[in-house]
């Protein structure tokens, strides 16, 4: 995954590890401008060239189509070479094959199989994953939230296409192309180079790191390892994987008391904020599973409901003037609780439900997911007393 803010930041790391990893490299002028690329040998390269899909965001699109040209013919010379360890090669003949049994005609075969770049269609951003699985009372399953995925990340670029979603005899390509793409991937990735942002104080890193993850789950049936190039620190950059990286933040910022003071303090939108983090944990539950354990939602519950480190957590919403945001807290852990994701003792559960209708009868309905749209939620707690929405 490869975005526009982060390449400013971090001045192409992205772009020199996809090129690494095929086997080739920028090729510069006298001048210092890069014009092109060039192989390297693979005598030097010391091992196979590595197939690399490529899922950049529709920012990068538009500010970088000429790192974007460039990562394609990064692509074209790496598929080119005939080496029997060259998983790209490998693999674009596969696809090739598979689009020439369709009636795909010769050449527009070759070139739809060495797409490696997949995003969405000119003019839109975002995957749509970040209304999707936050409206969790309109899906049952994963395949019903990675279907919109595909949907809308399907648009191929390079090769001579740029947006196009790839027809052949009345029925579109793309969602092949891309499911063929990303079919034995072992590794998602993305960037961080900014200690103002992190994986759950927004939903566009789940949305794009957390959804290809989801897809490749869903077209291989196990989810590949989640790894995030972190340059937080220039000096001392690191791949580590995103559970690390996630329960480092959790520690320092969402569970930690000096945090949680002083971003009450900021009133209707501190409180506000809390909310969405939980908000994106979900989305990272949903997306990689693997990555949110028990334990993170225990703490959070915890820490937020439970009160844990007696900060009065209630009296702090109370004062931002914002119950609905704490209301939306509760009713997402236990929206958790009713998919089955996290099963904390049942003594909790009851515990959530009465503290959510407590709150409900207090300020109203927040009316937003998952507390006006969710209408199992209260069905599923054992006190049947509680008015059910």
């Amino acid at each position: 995954n490869i975005w526009a803010t982060e390449t400013i930041r971090h001045e192409g790391v992205m772009e020199s590890q996809i090129m690494y990893l095929m086997g080739v490299r920028p090729k510069w002028d006298e001048r210092g401008r890069v014009q092109g690329v060039e192989l390297i040998p693979r005598s030097e390269l010391g091992r196979g060239r590595i197939d690399v899909t490529m899922v950049p965001s529709g920012l990068y699109r538009d500010l970088f189509p000429n790192l974007m040209d460039l990562l394609d013919k990064a692509v074209s010379t790496a598929r080119d070479q005939q080496e029997e360890d060259n998983l790209i090669r490998r693999n674009v003949e596969k696809t090739r094959k598979m689009l020439l049994e369709k009636g795909v005609p010769e050449d527009k075969a070759q070139r739809l199989a060495s797409v490696r770049i997949f995003t969405e269609p000119s003019g839109a951003y975002g995957t749509n994953l970040d209304k999707v699985i936050v409206a969790s009372n309109t899906w049952d399953n994963e395949k019903q939230v990675i279907d919109v995925y595909f949907m809308r990340m399907s648009h191929l670029y390079g090769q001579g296409f740029w947006g196009d979603s790839a027809e052949h005899g009345g029925k579109k390509l793309g969602e092949t192309l891309l499911k063929s793409a990303l079919s034995g991937s072992k590794i998602a990735i993305h960037s961080r180079s900014s200690n103002v942002i992190a994986t759950l104080d927004n939903d566009d890193f789940f949305q794009y790191l957390g959804g290809t993850a989801m897809a490749i789950r869903a077209v291989d049936g196990k989810s590949p390892e989640v790894y995030v190039t972190n340059m937080t620190n220039p000096k001392k950059p690191v791949q580590e994987t995103l559970e690390k990286m996630m329960g480092r933040e959790m520690r320092s910022r969402y569970l930690n008391p000096e945090w949680i003071k002083a971003m009450m303090k900021e009133g209707y939108a501190g409180a506000r904020f809390v909310d969405k983090v939980t908000e994106h944990l979900w989305g990272w539950q949903v997306t990689v599973p693997e990555a949110v354990d028990a334990a993170k939602w225990q703490e959070m519950h915890e820490t937020w409901v439970v009160d844990r480190n007696g900060l009065g957590i209630k009296d702090m919403f109370r004062t931002s003037k914002n119950m609905w945001a704490y209301q939306s807290v509760v009713a997402r852990m236990l929206e958790t609780v009713r998919k089955q994701y996290w099963k904390p003792d049942q003594q909790w559960v009851e515990k959530l439900a009465k503290d959510d209708a407590s709150t409900d009868q207090a300020v109203g309905l927040a009316c937003r997911h998952p507390t006006c749209n969710t209408l199992h939620m209260t069905e599923s707690a054992t006190d049947t007393t509680l008015t059910v929405r």
